[in-house]
């Protein structure tokens, strides 16, 4: 083969520090659209993106996993600043130091775009924090329950 092909699908996830609600509705389509341009910045592409008041979900394509976790750092960081420099909170905005990262397949995409599109009715009936392990669980990750939401 004379060239390489790849094409790469994650469903990411992480919460507010201390999964404050802090993410507001009135504010949160900027938010989402500016985290798409970070994306967009890093040669991905924002599939969807959606959560609530405590958590988002983003499903992001990428070509190549060179800079991986580095891409993941600018989007959290990179958001974050631009919360606390737009938005008036009663607190400081900050994102949890750690993220779920989950692989998705060509052929998954639509559920996992449902699945995200559909954040708000779906916790109605669940936590994050039972979503978060249900994940964790669904993908045979280990973790210690000690520090997976800490």
């Amino acid at each position: 083969m004379t060239h390489t092909y790849r094409n790469h699908h994650f469903h990411l996830i992480w919460s507010t520090k201390n999964r404050e609600n802090l993410i507001h509705q009135d504010f949160q389509n900027r938010l989402y659209s500016y985290i798409g341009g970070i994306v967009r910045e890093n040669k991905g592409l924002l599939l969807e993106i959606g959560g609530i008041a405590n958590h988002v979900h983003l499903l992001i394509g990428l070509e190549s996993l060179d800079q991986y976790s580095e891409i993941i750092r600018k989007i959290k960081g990179g958001s974050s600043l631009w919360i606390n420099k737009e938005i008036s909170l009663p607190t400081k905005f900050a994102w949890q130091e750690g993220y779920g990262s989950f692989c998705v397949s060509y052929s998954m995409l639509s559920a996992v775009r449902t699945y995200i599109q559909n954040q708000e009715e779906h916790h109605k009936h669940q936590t994050f924090e039972q979503e978060y392990l249900k994940f964790l669980k669904l993908h045979e990750i280990q973790y210690d329950k000690r520090f997976v939401l800490g």
